[in-house]
């Protein structure tokens, strides 16, 4: 059987995948060992560096005495990396990974900037950064120097995990951009009563009531009209309320 010549070339292919896969598992000059991290600020570079570290060092095989492991370039999957990243570390937004042969991965980081505050409810001293998408994805105890936001439903609340609705979190920075280009107003805080309606308390101390699922622009320019005309800046010190969530009224106290 040995002399056919159909043994040997069988041997051979044998032979061939195994020296193939022995230097594309082992082969030293292949073999991952350097980490580059940019365009992070808040997140630490050497808390990414060791977990990506982790993640490509592959167990081939688990034998009682030893184990069988490879760091080969080959093995790691950038796109599993980053989804990996992305969900361990709440604070990015976006990251690319890159393999730059033959043993160096380059991830570049783009994080979480946030533009509120969210306290589930009054009682809550525990609160967390928002970005722009209503992720929650930091713990704070600092609720100065943004708005807050807090929501009648008491929620628990997961980090990386959407604590305010997309649409909420749309109308709320499209409502404190308007007012602050139209009239020089910030917002201090923002309750949402229901999926429909929400309270919007100034720095002036007086609160804008808003309907969560009508047309924003009709309420701002309702809103527009009533601090033009009826109610200026020296009135507003005075002012409780101003009520947008009907279609053609605004009421105000």
């Amino acid at each position: 059987m040995i002399s056919r010549p159909a043994f040997w070339i069988f041997s051979f292919c044998i032979a061939i995948v195994a020296v193939f896969g022995y230097f594309l598992l082992f082969f030293q000059e292949w073999q991952l060992n350097a980490v580059s991290v940019s365009g992070n600020q808040k997140i630490d570079s050497k808390q990414i560096e060791s977990y990506v570290t982790e993640q490509y060092k592959k167990n081939l095989a688990d034998f009682r005495i030893f184990k069988i492991s490879s760091q080969s370039f080959f093995l790691l999957n950038s796109n599993s990396l980053t989804a990996s990243l992305e969900n361990k570390f709440p604070g990015i937004a976006s990251c690319r990974v890159e393999k730059k042969f033959p043993k160096t991965i380059s991830i570049a980081i783009s994080e979480r900037t946030p533009v509120a505050v969210f306290c589930p409810n009054q009682e809550d001293t525990k609160c967390f950064f928002l970005d722009a998408g209503g992720i929650a994805f930091e713990e704070t105890m600092d609720t100065s120097g943004l708005p807050v936001l807090r929501n009648i439903e008491n929620k628990e609340v997961i980090i990386g995990k959407q604590a305010i609705s997309l649409n909420a979190m749309n109308f709320f920075i499209r409502t404190e951009n308007l007012l602050k280009t139209g009239h020089q107003i910030n917002i201090e805080e923002a309750l949402i009563v229901s999926p429909l309606r929400i309270h919007i308390t100034t720095g002036e101390k007086w609160q804008i009531y808003l309907n969560l699922a009508g047309e924003l622009d009709l309420q701002m320019a309702k809103l527009d009209a009533l601090l033009t005309s009826e109610i200026p800046a020296e009135k507003r010190l005075q002012l409780q309320y101003i009520d947008l969530r009907f279609k053609d009224k605004a009421y105000y106290k």
